[in-house]
């Protein structure tokens, strides 16, 4: 045999045996994921960033699948082992990467042709402006490029709202909800504020409550910023205590807000960084009373958070729910505003004609 088939040989067995170690790897994941989902601080880690276990299976599939059907020595048990993170990949995200047009013929959701012309629209953003980001001017240009109706901003200090309430003077309503101990919310509207509630910090440390009316019609609007996954610099000891002190608490608070809006009796919906991705247990918490508008009208992965340093979108923690008396018509992520977030904005209309 020539060193060249050798090296081939050889090189086939160590492609062979990485991709039985990741298959292998990807099986015990998700066995475990059924069983505890987010009950185990580590594996509460791998359903978060579960999109960058399922990546591989992009590149390793569509290989495997040609090498077998070439018969060049690789095992019908590697095609069929792939295949699970390939389902949970299409599961998962398939339909996310669907064009509105395409996601329009299986649903009427952002079906435009149905809708009511005279219902109420309007846009509504939701931007985690981040703590210590001063270049106001991009944050002006960024709002004003989407030009919403509605603004919920997250981890804004008083020198953001001082730079924002004299730029952006298109928006004559304006609140700011100071916690000395925390990042801070805002709220700027377009429409008088009808009431304000700041939710009770027991429940939800950073959230804040309004009802506004569009044209006569009542819309309730919650900005909040949930718990974040980040741990500060601890002894490695501490840490799987405080992450998954972290996870308990943001489960918390999303039961708090689906018994808030469940006993709201308007349309509404919630501007958040949720801190949470579309793969860990706290998503299908929370969707099982709202509705995530850009899974129904947007188009691609919707990463919004993507760092101070890389400036890559890397994860979906910015959300816009909302309850099924509002029809999303568009979703989207909005400019650079010099934050480690990007904007997330949606246009929504009245679907519920008797209000």
């Amino acid at each position: 045999m020539s060193n060249s088939i050798k090296r081939l040989t050889n090189m086939d067995r160590v492609w062979r045996s990485m991709l039985c170690i990741y298959i292998g790897s990807i099986w015990i994941w998700f066995a475990l994921r059924v069983l505890f989902f987010d009950r185990v601080w580590w594996l509460s880690l791998l359903n978060t960033n579960a999109l960058y276990l399922l990546v591989p299976t992009i590149i390793f599939l569509p290989i495997a699948i040609y090498r077998f059907w070439h018969k060049l020595e690789l095992s019908k048990f590697i095609v069929i082992g792939l295949t699970l993170p390939g389902l949970l990949f299409i599961y998962w995200y398939g339909y996310l990467l669907l064009h509105p047009a395409i996601k329009s013929k299986f649903t009427t959701v952002g079906d435009r042709s149905s809708i009511d012309s005279s219902a109420p629209k309007f846009t509504a953003m939701t931007f985690n402006v981040l703590f210590n980001n001063k270049k106001y001017p991009k944050i002006v240009e960024t709002i004003r490029a989407a030009n919403p109706d509605f603004i919920g901003l997250q981890e804004v200090q008083s020198h953001h709202m001082e730079a924002l309430q004299k730029s952006l003077t298109e928006y004559p309503y304006s609140i700011f909800h100071p916690i000395p101990k925390y990042h801070n919310i805002a709220f700027f509207s377009r429409f008088q504020i009808e009431s304000v509630s700041i939710l009770p910090d027991s429940a939800i440390e950073r959230g804040m409550s309004f009802v506004v009316k569009i044209h006569g019609k009542p819309l309730t609007i919650i900005v909040a910023h949930l718990t974040p996954n980040y741990v500060p610099p601890v002894p490695w000891q501490e840490y799987p205590q405080l992450l998954q002190q972290r996870y308990n608490s943001r489960a918390t608070e999303i039961d708090y807000l689906l018994k808030y809006i469940q006993k709201n009796t308007h349309p509404a919906i919630v501007l958040c960084d949720c801190n949470l991705t579309d793969t860990s247990q706290a998503y299908p918490q929370m969707a099982s009373g709202l509705a995530d508008s850009f899974a129904q009208v947007g188009w691609g992965l919707g990463h919004t958070f993507q760092g101070e340093q890389i400036q890559i979108p890397v994860q979906r923690l910015d959300y816009i729910w909302h309850t099924d008396r509002l029809k999303p018509i568009d979703a989207y992520i909005g400019k650079d505003g010099g934050s480690d977030h990007l904007p997330l904005l949606g246009i929504f209309v009245y679907a519920d004609r008797s209000l």
